[in-house]
């Protein structure tokens, strides 16, 4: 699809039947399009949701090598607020495409990070994050996206998010988050899991110790569209 300064890739499923929900956009973490992603807009798509995967990296181009050392040093030459309206423009192509009047955003990481954003710069959204950043990433960046604790006066649910306790992001910073969100009236909804750290969902996928927390998180992830995202 077409932005401002080119045309952002991405990759659309649709559901094989007519669509039971409304359509979602999917932000990855700073890896990019990695399988697990193709796997997770997927699974959207089978539960009904057409689910369109977007690559916000694509001016920064691919990954030299799949290491966390070389995804930082690619974020690092980002400008995130470009990233941010990159991700508005791909909600309004499905909201048109599926005639829809809200569309779901679901992040990951940096892309949590990014959804949170969304919601407090339009109100037309159903938010999904997982383990997203809501005092930002320490990590140097060229242009930093706000701070979503920064902007919760503007936020408009409704809003599920999810993180472990082992994550590096820290509990305190998750409820101090949450209490600020809740604090202004906002439909939220958070669940933290013992024993799960950054990243956890990949135990959909794979057999881990945060499993359970992941198909748990995903179930929710699926009713939680279910209600709020009719088609």
């Amino acid at each position: 699809m077409e932005v401002s300064d080119g045309v952002l890739p991405g990759m659309l499923y649709e559901p094989q039947d007519a669509p039971s929900g409304g359509p979602v956009v999917l932000i990855t973490d700073i890896y990019g399009m990695v399988p697990f992603y193709h796997e997770v807009s997927g699974r959207l798509a089978a539960a009904g949701h057409p689910a369109l995967l977007i690559d916000v990296f694509w001016r920064e181009g691919e990954l030299t090598e799949n290491t966390r050392e070389a995804a930082f040093e690619r974020r690092s030459k980002m400008d995130e607020p470009r990233g941010i309206a990159d991700t508005s423009a791909a909600l309004d192509f499905v909201k048109e495409r599926f005639g829809a009047n809200r569309a779901g955003v679901l992040g990951f990481c940096l892309g949590g990070l990014f959804a949170f954003v969304l919601t407090a710069q339009r109100d037309d959204l159903v938010t999904v994050s997982y383990y997203g950043f809501p005092e930002g990433i320490s990590a140097p960046v060229r242009v930093p996206s706000p701070r979503p604790i920064d902007l919760v006066a503007d936020m408009t649910g409704p809003i599920l998010s999810f993180w472990g306790e082992e994550d590096y992001i820290g509990v305190e910073v998750m409820n101090r988050f949450g209490d600020a969100v809740t604090a202004q009236g906002v439909d939220y909804e958070a669940h933290i899991y013992p024993d799960a750290g950054h990243a956890f969902l990949q135990g959909i996928v794979e057999d881990r110790v945060d499993s359970a927390a992941a198909v748990d998180s995903w179930k929710r992830t699926l009713a939680y569209l279910n209600q709020r995202l009719p088609a």
